[in-house]
């Protein structure tokens, strides 16, 4: 391999599923964590911080499969990712 040189890589639509269950898991964990943390006057710089990446990650994760983040359900022939123009 080259070290200048770094592979594409390629996901199937099981892994891209399955990272996007997984950043949907850590979004919503992060989120609650966060409110929590608010709610009790609590620090909130890193879990902000947390749960940003977490919410940015999951909408490219969902892009790369063609899915909307805000679409309704799982089957991929109703979501129309080109609807909503997203800025990362």
């Amino acid at each position: 391999m080259d070290r200048d040189t770094f592979p594409t890589p390629e996901f199937t639509p099981e892994e891209l599923k399955y990272l996007q269950e997984v950043f949907d898991n850590l979004r919503a964990i992060t989120f609650n964590e966060l409110m929590e943390a608010k709610h009790r006057s609590l620090p909130t710089g890193r879990l902000s911080y947390d749960y940003k990446m977490a919410r940015i990650l999951r909408d490219k994760v969902y892009h790369l499969g063609g899915r909307d983040t805000l679409a309704p359900g799982e089957d991929y022939h109703e979501v129309r990712w080109w609807d909503q123009q997203h800025d990362y």
